[in-house]
C-alpha cells in the first residue's frame, strides 16, 4: 500500500534543497504567520536551536528539526493559512495530552506524519481539516482510548493505512465517521475491535461502498461470525471486507 499523501511511499520527494541545504520539516502556508525559527519553535514546544536551516519559501517554511516532539495542543487549530505539514524523518508525535493540533484546518491538504504512535481520547487531531489523499500511521499498533474522533468529517480523505495496527480497545472510536470520500481502510493486523465483539462504532458511518482490510480473525471471532464492526460495514454500508490471513 501506499504511504503518505498522494505521493506513495517514496518520502524523499518531500525533501526539498535550496542554497544545498535539504531539509525534514516542510509547514506549507504557516510562513504568513511563523517567520522566525525562535517562534516556530514557540510554536512546536521545542527548545531554542532544536529548529536548524530555517527558511521562508515564500508562504511556506522549510527547516530542519533534530530532535523527536509531540505537536501541541491547538498547535495549528482553526488555521486557514496552513497547507501542508511534512515530517519527513518521523520526528513528531501526538501524545495522551495533547488535542486539536489540526482541527478545523480546512486548507490543510497534505500531511506526512509517519512517526505518530498515539491518538489520544477525544484528540479531535484532524477533524473537519481538508487533508486529501492517503494516510499513513506505521507506528501506530494499538487504540486503546474511546471517542477518538481522529479523522471525523475530513471530506477529502481517501485512505487511511495502519500497516501494524492489531487491536482498538475503545468503545465509540468514531474514528473514520462522515469521511465521505473515504475509499480503503487497511488494516491488515487488526484483530481486535471494541470491549466485545459486537457493534462498538468503530466504522459508525464510514464512506457506503468502502474497501476495508483487517485480519481474518474478525471472520469469525464472534461465535463464529462476523465481529459486529465488521458485519455493521457490510451490511449496513455496503463495504468490501478483505481478509488478511
Amino acid at each position: 500500500m501506499g504511504i503518505g499523501i498522494g505521493i506513495g511511499s517514496n518520502s524523499s520527494w518531500y525533501k526539498a534543497k535550496g542554497g544545498g541545504l535539504t531539509f525534514n520539516t516542510i509547514i506549507g502556508g504557516e510562513g504568513i504567520n511563523t517567520t522566525t525559527a525562535g517562534a516556530l519553535e514557540t510554536k512546536l514546544g521545542l527548545s531554542g536551536g532544536d529548529v536548524q536551516d530555517f527558511t521562508l519559501d515564500g508562504n511556506d517554511i522549510k527547516c530542519n528539526i533534530g530532535v523527536s516532539y509531540v505537536i501541541p495542543s491547538l498547535a495549528f487549530n482553526n488555521n486557514t493559512d496552513i497547507t501542508s505539514f511534512i515530517d519527513t524523518d518521523g520526528l513528531a508525535d501526538f501524545s495522551a495530552s495533547a488535542t486539536d493540533q489540526f482541527r478545523f484546518a480546512t486548507n490543510l491538504t497534505t500531511v506526512q506524519l509517519e512517526g505518530v504512535t498515539i491518538f489520544k481520547n477525544s484528540g479531535d487531531h484532524f477533524w473537519g481539516s481538508g487533508v486529501t489523499g492517503t494516510l499513513s500511521f506505521p507506528n501506530i499498533t494499538t487504540l486503546t482510548e474511546p471517542n477518538l474522533n481522529t479523522f471525523r468529517e475530513c471530506p477529502d480523505l481517501v485512505g487511511l493505512e495502519f500497516p501494524n495496527l492489531t487491536s482498538s480497545s475503545g468503545d465509540t472510536c468514531l474514528i473514520v465517521y462522515n469521511t465521505g470520500s473515504l475509499s480503503t481502510f487497511y488494516a491488515p493486523k487488526l484483530a481486535t475491535i471494541g470491549s466485545n465483539t459486537g457493534y462498538t462504532q468503530f466504522f459508525r458511518n464510514i464512506t457506503i461502498g468502502a474497501t476495508i482490510t483487517v485480519s481474518d480473525v474478525l471472520r469469525t471471532n464472534n461465535g463464529g461470525g462476523r465481529d459486529g464492526d465488521i458485519s455493521y460495514a457490510e451490511d449496513t454500508r455496503g463495504c468490501t471486507i478483505v481478509y488478511v490471513v
